[in-house]
């Protein structure tokens, strides 16, 4: 959940910058505030330091994996620790705020990376931490690589090893998030430009010009976002050959167009598959260079059809708009209450209970969603290996296929040390994902459970976004009344 946190560095400043509630404690002194912002970040990094150096320093004198536990758990709960205290510095004590009265203006992006900074460096500091452990599960398989006779990658350099993470998973949401925020801040100055060069654009059209501007830089962003693996990332495209074709004919047999086969070079350190990009044009699939290595080729096939289901099944668009449905729900929800407790006289709860309903209704759509996604992913992958095809016959599901999906699964598990049992909140257990593909076997194709209860799920999801449509037009029309 690396990714998430850092994006909910990220909005943490949309919100303090979006509601004039925050933050909930106005007016306390900048100098105070960056000390709260900064200190305890670096406390957190140093005291992971020295936890994970002493589960280090136990599993090489007891060779038990439970210090390799304890040190993954301390990481976890460091990274935890790091995420409430940029939240608190943020939202509760005006962090951004202090930072510009001390720049004295309004920088585009400056402040932002400014106030960022301390959760960042938490966060790169985790990573420095956790390479001690990195480099002794590498220095393990490089003797399961001797005796299956596999190719030996060489272990990377601690700095080396940091830089992967930084360029794997924080350049790839800082990026988008910096090109994003650099444009709106840009579309506003120029539009605040234009209403004094043409006061006929203040009022009604210089806002919507402003909103205009901005939504189509967002727009833009996201569409070209699939394009920055291929830059940030060390990618190379899969050569010719039967494996090549074979997965090439995947995708034709499906209907999906997938663009280029990339290998993503993680020099052993990640076994994994992602299709990136929600938009045909630009979509891309990456396989791990240890995937590519370490599993048969049904099982490569069966984690591609794995990727291909999330494009088949629309599930990007579907989770966005689960996203929309749940969020926007639980804030007309909020609305709704507060307006009520203003109607009787008390006190209404104002934007930051709103926003913490709305954060948690989303967090809850995000994991339940997603893990019934998953699981639909797996069973497409089952279905294609089992031989069904769009517009062919029903098959059975084989038990070949559905092992080789579960499979493929316990050799991501085993290759990045995560217990089978391990719960994630967007993909579940992998345990879970194998009894389920487990319970397919003999099921007909084309009547398989999973597949009844995501369309439950997307019908749920189209009457939440038509309510919430119609919720957000009468709040406006009242407020306009």
């Amino acid at each position: 959940m690396i990714g998430g946190s850092i994006i909910a560095m990220v909005v943490a400043l949309v919100l303090h910058d979006a509601f004039p509630d925050f933050p909930l404690a106005p007016g306390l002194d900048p100098r105070a505030v960056a000390l709260a912002a900064v200190l305890p970040q670096g406390a957190i990094a140093m005291l992971l330091h020295a936890w994970v150096r002493r589960c280090a320093h136990r599993l090489d004198r007891t060779g038990r994996a439970v210090h390799l536990i304890r040190a993954e758990r301390g990481i976890s709960t460091s990274r935890a620790a790091s995420l409430a205290v940029h939240l608190i510095a943020v939202l509760w004590l005006g962090w951004p705020d202090a930072i510009r009265a001390g720049l004295g203006f309004d920088p585009i992006l400056l402040d932002e990376a400014i106030a960022l900074a301390p959760g960042v460096g938490a966060l790169i500091g985790s990573w420095w931490s956790a390479s001690m452990i990195d480099r002794r599960l590498r220095e393990a398989l490089v003797i399961r690589s001797l005796d299956e006779g596999s190719a030996l990658r060489p272990i990377p350099t601690r700095a080396g090893f940091v830089w992967e993470q930084v360029r794997h998973q924080l350049l790839f949401v800082l990026v988008p998030f910096g090109l994003i925020s650099a444009w709106m801040e840009a579309a506003t100055i120029l539009v605040r430009r234009a209403v004094e060069r043409w006061p006929a654009l203040d009022g009604p059209w210089g806002s919507a010009l402003d909103a205009g501007a901005q939504l189509a830089g967002v727009v833009i962003v996201l569409a070209l976002a699939p394009l920055l693996p291929r830059v940030l990332w060390d990618t190379v495209p899969l050569g010719p050959g039967p494996l090549r074709e074979r997965l090439l004919r995947l995708c034709a047999e499906q209907r999906v167009r997938c663009g280029p086969l990339l290998v993503w070079r993680t020099h052993g350190g990640a076994l994994n598959g992602a299709m990136i990009g929600a938009l045909p044009w630009f979509r891309s699939i990456l396989l791990t260079d240890a995937l590519l290595e370490h599993l048969n080729e049904a099982q490569v096939e069966g984690v591609m059809a794995h990727e291909v289901a999330h494009a088949r099944r629309h599930h990007i668009p579907w989770l966005m708009a689960a996203l929309l449905a749940s969020v926007g729900g639980a804030w007309t929800i909020a609305s709704l209450g507060s307006m009520a407790l203003r109607a009787v006289g008390a006190p209404g709860e104002g934007a930051p209970g709103a926003v913490l309903l709305a954060a948690g209704a989303g967090m809850w759509a995000l994991g339940f969603v997603s893990r019934r996604f998953e699981h639909q992913a797996d069973a497409f992958a089952a279905q294609h290996l089992s031989g069904a095809r769009p517009g062919g016959a029903p098959v059975p599901i084989r038990p070949e296929a559905a092992g080789a999906m579960s499979g493929a699964l316990g050799e991501v598990a085993a290759m990045n040390a995560i217990p089978l049992d391990r719960f994630t909140h967007r993909h579940g257990s992998i345990l879970a994902r194998q009894q389920h593909l487990a319970s397919l076997v003999g099921e007909p194709s084309d009547r398989l459970p999973i597949d009844r209860t995501v369309r439950r799920i997307k019908w749920t999801i189209a009457v939440g976004v038509a309510l919430v449509i119609v919720a957000s037009v009468l709040e406006a029309l009242i407020g306009a009344g």
